[in-house]
């Protein structure tokens, strides 16, 4: 702690201090915002996880208050409750009577023991703070009301300037949802773009709610869409297919929407169904979707790939990581790919994907000119899987980025074949084989291989695959200059056919 008082006092110009984990503990911190009130150029102050409690809380109170320089506070996971949150709230309260506003811009208190006395506390800093930019609350225990929460939501539409609000892990229920949605569609006056709300113990009243805030701000904004909500988080609420409805609705409205996570939302089978046809008919302004761990299985594959098929649909990233989608809902999704010209990113990890469908997104692969990064770790890709990408590979032109790792089945046939396909491609910079059962020694230098195409176009790594890896079924001979180009040609238009007449089982 001396030396940190030290180091303040010979830099005069410091502007950021991290002292995250430090342990400084109450007489620390003390110590500290002592030394912080006569500091004049610090603006960024992290004090994550110091456990100094409410003691600590009033001493950093002080510098909240008096400090007109510090614009950014991580108080983060430092056992502070009521008594040091009103504190803290108070200091802002000052300071935005000694000067219109406040000077604060970001704030976090995610991770202590908060009650409703700190929550009121706070909902009236807030009120007065009209120059804070972003507020974490994340994860502050049990101890709140429904009747808190709904005052915090209040206060929102007096402080015009928040941008970012974050209230996960939080029991806030569905009528707190309702008073967000309040300020929301409120005048105007409230200019959330991020809105974090992971399992909240939301059900389908809170987000629909929630939804029709985001069509209200269109009508009632100034601005339109560009000063609407950009980013909302809902990933570990309980939802069923009912929200559908809703989500169809944003898009249609002109809503600015453009992140929105649905993780872990219990969505099913039906929810993936009605949700394709809701995409085809456009998706406004949302560009990435995540749907991860919601159990949308073949059916639900099958719905969503309606939508990614469509001209309207303009998502550029969506994940569908573990959700039981096995080769035959993989076929589906494939088959939208062919068509697609939007989506730039495609997450489809510990989905049961086999050879078959493996095979299926190399012909997709064929005919897509937009697809950037795809990711197929966790799956039961093998051998033949392998040879099925190599046809894509060999064949496209935009792919820069391909995730194979975590299939044990792949070996060093597959890893072969690869090789031999990555020869004959300039896009692909990265290609993740860890977890595989090749040779380490051959993936590593095939990833190598991958990140640096000038050495693919002048054969520097050629040696690595003079000889044909051990275990190679498909007779392949696996270096990257693999003979005629008539020879070549003909094996991709052989797989080609072969994998075509497989996936057409599907």
């Amino acid at each position: 702690m001396l030396l940190m008082a030290e180091q303040l006092a010979a830099d005069p110009d410091l502007e950021t201090l991290d002292l995250e984990g430090q342990s400084l503990g109450k007489k620390g911190a003390r110590k500290l915002a002592k030394e912080l009130l006569e500091h004049k150029s610090l603006k960024e102050l992290n004090l994550a996880c110091n456990d100094f409690g409410d003691a600590g809380a009033e001493a950093i109170a002080a510098v909240l208050q008096r400090n007109q320089v510090l614009r950014s506070v991580n108080l983060r996971n430092n056992k502070i409750s009521d008594d040091g949150a009103r504190c803290l709230a108070d200091a802002l309260c000052r300071a935005a009577r000694s000067s219109p506003g406040g000077w604060l811009t970001e704030l976090s208190l995610g991770h202590n023991s908060l009650g409703d006395a700190a929550m009121q506390s706070l909902s009236q800093a807030l009120a007065q703070s009209s120059n804070l930019r972003e507020l974490d609350l994340s994860s502050c225990g049990e101890g709140i009301s429904g009747s808190a929460w709904e005052k915090l939501a209040a206060s929102l539409q007096a402080c015009s300037s928040l941008t970012s609000l974050k209230l996960r892990d939080n029991n806030i229920g569905d009528a707190s949802a309702a008073a967000l949605a309040l300020a929301l569609a409120g005048s105007g006056t409230c200019r959330l773009k991020e809105l974090d709300l992971s399992r909240c113990s939301l059900g389908d009243k809170g987000a629909l709610c929630i939804f029709h805030a985001l069509r209200t701000q269109v009508d009632t904004d100034s601005g339109g869409s560009d000063s609407g909500l950009k980013r909302l988080n809902l990933p570990g609420n309980h939802f069923g297919p009912g929200i559908v409805e809703g989500l169809a609705a944003i898009f249609q409205s002109g809503a600015g929407l453009e992140e929105l996570d649905l993780s872990r939302c219990n969505l099913g089978a039906e929810a993936g169904m009605l949700l394709g046809p809701a995409l085809a008919k456009g998706t406004g302004a949302l560009r990435e979707l995540r749907l991860c761990r919601n159990g949308l299985g073949i059916d639900g594959a099958r719905g969503l790939s309606e939508g990614l098929a469509s001209s309207e649909c303009r998502l550029q990233s969506l994940s569908l990581r573990e959700n039981h989608l096995d080769d035959a809902g993989i076929g589906a999704i494939s088959e939208a790919l062919k068509s697609n010209r939007a989506l730039k990113e495609l997450e489809l990890c510990g989905n049961g994907i086999g050879d078959l469908g493996a095979s299926s997104l190399g012909l997709a692969l064929v005919m897509n000119m937009k697809l950037s990064v795809l990711n197929l770790q966790d799956n039961l890709i093998g051998d033949p899987g392998a040879d099925g990408l190599a046809v894509g590979i060999e064949r496209n032109k935009v792919l820069q980025e391909l995730d194979l790792g975590g299939n044990g089945r792949l070996g060093n046939a597959g890893v072969g074949r690869l090789a031999q396909a990555l020869g004959k491609n300039s896009t692909l910079r990265s290609l993740g084989l860890q977890g595989s059962s090749a040779d380490p020694e051959a993936v590593q230098c095939l990833e190598e291989l991958a990140a640096d195409p000038a050495a693919r176009r002048t054969g520097e790594s050629d040696e690595v695959f003079e000889t044909p890896l051990e275990g190679d079924a498909f007779g392949l001979d696996s270096q990257l200059s693999c003979g005629s180009e008539e020879s070549s040609s003909s094996h991709s238009d052989d797989s080609e056919s072969d994998h075509e007449r497989e996936v057409a089982g599907l």
